[in-house]
C-alpha cells in the first residue's frame, strides 16, 4: 500500500517452524529500500494509510478476533481501536473520518466508522454471505466489497441500512411499533428537550420512499404514522433529531 509515490508498506509472514511470524516492511524512497517496522503482537491482514503519517492496520491474534490499530506517526507507534468483532481482512478510508473494515467467518462482517476510527459500528447485510475479503470506496457513498464464493457487493449510499449497533444518541428513548405493521406505525419518544424529528424510510434498494417531519415538545410524546400507501415488503428507517446524527435506525416490515 502506497499513500504517496515514495512511502509504501507491505505485509507478509515468515516461517520459523513451528511459528508463523508476521512481518511488515516500509519504504520511503519508492521501493528502492525497505525496512521492517514494529507492530502490535498480532497477525496483520491489511493496511491502509490516509497520508504519510496516519494509517490503520487490521488483523487478529490466534483466535478469530478482529483487531484494528491506528498510527499517527508513520507506523512508529500503534494504538488499539477495537477488538469486539470477528476476524477482519480489509480496511479502507475514503476520507479521514469515514472508514470501512470487512471480514467475518461463516457470515460476512462490515464495520464502519464516522469519526476517524475512534468508534466502529456493524452494518446490516441484506443477504447472507460467507466471510468478506476486500473493500474499496472511490467516494464516501459508493463502495465495493468482495467475498468468498465470488460475491461482489456494491453500495451507493455508504452502506445504509445499518444495524442497531450504531447508537449515536442515548439522550432520548425511542420505540417504534408494531413491527411488522399493515396500516400505521406508532413512535413513542421520551425527549429531554423540544425537538424537530425527521423519520426517513428507504426500501431495500436504498430509495427514500417516505419522510415525516414533526415538531415535538419535551417529555413523553407519541406520533402515529400512516403507512397504508406503501407496498408490502422490508424497509429501513432512520430517525434524526434537530438535524443531528441518527438517534434510531432499524428494519420495518410492512405486511398486507
Amino acid at each position: 500500500h502506497f499513500p504517496n509515490p515514495d512511502i509504501g508498506y507491505v505485509l507478509g509472514h515468515t516461517y520459523l517452524v513451528p511459528l508463523l511470524l508476521p512481518i511488515t516492511l516500509k519504504t520511503v524512497n519508492g521501493g528502492d529500500n525497505w525496512t521492517q517496522i514494529s507492530l502490535p503482537c498480532f497477525i496483520p491482514t491489511a493496511i491502509h494509510f490516509l497520508n504519510a503519517d496516519t494509517g490503520f492496520i487490521v488483523g487478529s491474534y490466534d483466535s478469530p478476533q478482529g483487531l484494528i490499530f491506528k498510527t499517527i506517526d508513520g507506523g512508529a507507534n500503534w494504538t488499539f481501536q477495537t477488538g469486539n468483532y470477528d476476524r477482519l481482512f480489509s480496511i479502507y478510508f475514503p476520507d479521514p473520518n469515514i472508514g470501512y473494515a470487512v471480514g467475518g467467518g461463516d457470515s460476512g462482517l462490515i464495520l464502519k466508522t464516522k469519526d476517524g476510527g475512534n468508534s466502529w459500528f456493524e452494518q446490516d447485510l441484506l443477504l447472507s454471505t460467507y466471510g468478506l475479503c476486500s473493500v474499496f470506496f472511490p467516494s464516501n457513498d459508493t463502495g465495493f466489497i468482495t467475498g468468498h464464493g465470488g460475491i461482489i457487493l456494491k453500495t451507493n449510499n455508504g452502506g445504509y441500512p445499518v444495524g442497531n449497533n450504531e447508537s449515536l444518541n442515548k439522550s432520548s428513548i425511542v420505540k417504534i411499533y408494531p413491527n411488522p405493521s399493515s396500516d400505521q406505525v406508532i413512535l413513542n419518544l421520551t425527549l429531554i428537550e423540544p425537538s424537530e424529528i425527521k423519520l426517513e424510510v428507504q426500501n431495500n434498494t436504498g430509495q427514500v420512499v417516505a419522510v415525516m417531519d414533526k415538531s415535538l415538545s419535551q417529555g413523553e410524546q407519541q406520533v402515529v404514522w400512516n403507512i397504508d400507501g406503501l407496498p408490502a415488503g422490508l424497509y429501513f428507517y432512520r430517525l434524526t433529531m434537530n438535524g443531528k446524527q441518527e438517534t434510531a435506525n432499524g428494519k420495518l416490515m410492512i405486511v398486507r
